[in-house]
């Protein structure tokens, strides 16, 4: 199966409003993103503690990604906040996500989504 290679690049710029509820109490969040796409390759952020509003103002890049044309049609990219609490050794608790199906990209001009806003999903623990 032939395989075309990608190049991918996102500016991860900020994320608002990231109070998290856990059993009734406000908690204020250590975020950082998870980026992966086509869930195979990932990256993440650096982590900004205690941020209601992160700046992160952070470029990713997934060089050299290699996908058959059913991964690329199929494929999403993932953007997922997450909260380094006190217990990671438990892992990170997940904020909210957003995907991005691929194709859908590729078919924008110049295969670029700019000045996007993601709306992410809400979880059970956290109010986005």
């Amino acid at each position: 199966m032939d395989k075309n290679k990608y190049t991918i690049k996102l500016r991860i710029i900020e994320a608002r409003n990231l109070m998290l509820h856990d059993n009734g109490v406000e908690e204020t969040p250590n975020p950082f993103v998870i980026i992966s796409v086509c869930n195979t390759y990932h990256q993440q952020t650096k982590i900004q503690f205690g941020k209601l509003n992160a700046n992160f103002d952070e470029c990713i890049l997934f060089d050299n990604i290699f996908l058959s044309k059913k991964e690329f049609e199929e494929g999403e990219i993932l953007l997922r906040i997450m909260h380094k609490g006190p217990f990671y050794r438990f892992g990170p608790d997940l904020i909210g996500e957003y995907a991005m199906n691929m194709p859908s990209i590729y078919k924008k001009p110049n295969h670029q989504v700019r000045d996007l806003w993601a709306p992410v999903s809400r979880t059970t623990k956290a109010k986005v």
